[in-house]
């Protein structure tokens, strides 16, 4: 088979390609959509609207331009704009269908739509007003950056993350002092 070609599947999809740049190992649910894997991140409280750099962005299912299962960005840098809305600087592979690899792409992303819309790389022609769901944190979100979802997805599961590694357990045991 061609070189990043297993099983009729090029390889790095964008998944992958993003927990590699950002060492995000959470929620490893084997082959499985971007869409689930923000949704079962918002479940365990580590989503937030606002962009970091090292977070993964989220595009959500866009069917117009056949994105069915959403696609995985890396953040690499994130430039606030004065109006709240921001200019990100995104690496993702597999934006082509074919495993390709792009970096430094720049995105305006508005937080209050939750849109981004590509200003420049391949996804620039046609990547307007797609649907972002969010992003994928290191450590749980603040309460002043998660979304409305979030905060009850994050009420609902806290019991669980007594049981994950010891940073989230120290970050949670530091939020309750407060």
């Amino acid at each position: 088979s061609p070189a990043g070609h297993h099983h009729g599947m090029c390889q790095p999809q964008s998944i992958p390609y993003a927990r590699c740049r950002s060492h995000i190992a959470s929620c490893n649910l084997g082959n499985t959509s971007p869409v689930q894997l923000f949704n079962c991140e918002q479940q365990r409280g580590y989503t937030s609207s606002v962009p970091k750099p090292g977070a993964l962005m989220s595009i959500g299912v866009n069917h117009i331009h056949h994105m069915s299962t959403g696609h995985t960005l890396y953040v690499e840098e994130v430039c606030p704009n004065p109006d709240g809305t921001y200019k990100l600087r995104v690496s993702h592979t597999n934006y082509d269908r074919r495993c390709h690899l792009e970096e430094d792409a720049w995105i305006h992303y508005d937080p209050h739509t939750m849109h981004a819309d590509f200003n420049t790389g391949h996804w620039a022609a046609w990547g307007k007003r797609l649907p972002v769901q969010g992003f994928i944190l290191h450590e749980p979100a603040s309460v002043e950056t998660v979304t409305t979802s979030t905060r009850t997805a994050e009420a609902t599961v806290s019991p669980v993350r007594k049981h994950h590694h010891k940073p989230i357990t120290r970050k949670v045991a530091k939020a309750k002092k407060r």
